[in-house]
């Protein structure tokens, strides 16, 4: 009757599901770690570039005078060939679509850095006047003229170009 007995190899499928199963959460729940490391590392570098524009703006601050060249135009404003705008365009300004000042002031006594060119993997990057990327940043600088006082700003925008607020950064 050794002939009838059926030798039972494998596993059953219910077994082969539980097994699955745990190796499914065990991934989710590395793929969850995985993700917030990455979230966390973009948000270091985001804090590191503030603080390289922090010490780009102070050196400034420290080497050169921001006086007014007229009752509108801020001296920074000419040195850098950029006429700022109350609210940009997007295309012919240095500022992002829709992006007031900080202190909603008219005229042009505001020069932004802003972000104005995208990297290949759509990073943005902090751009000055001439167009070279400055860092990294969700945001513009913003170097105040007579009606801020020489203030300087990290405007954080969201992706249509909305201010989300200001951080103040330095002041002369």
């Amino acid at each position: 009757m050794l002939w009838l007995r059926k030798s039972k190899k494998g596993f059953t499928l219910v077994e082969l599901m539980v097994v699955v199963a745990i190796i499914g959460v065990l991934a989710l729940l590395g793929l969850r770690l995985f993700l917030m490391q990455q979230i966390r590392a973009k948000n270091a570098i985001c804090k590191a570039n503030a603080a390289t524009i922090h010490t780009i703006i102070q050196g400034n601050l420290a080497d050169d005078t921001f006086t007014l060249a007229s009752d509108a135009v801020n001296a920074v404003c000419q040195a850098d060939g950029v006429t700022p705008l109350t609210d940009g365009d997007g295309l012919n300004s240095e500022r992002p679509a829709g992006m007031l000042n900080p202190h909603l002031t008219a005229g042009t006594d505001l020069v932004v850095y802003s972000i104005n060119t995208l990297h290949a993997d759509s990073a943005a990057f902090v751009t000055n006047a001439d167009g070279l990327a400055v860092a990294t940043y969700q945001g513009a600088v913003i170097v105040g003229g007579s009606s801020t006082a020489n203030k300087f700003y990290i405007v954080p925008l969201d992706n249509l170009g909305v201010t989300l607020g200001e951080v103040y950064v330095a002041q002369k």
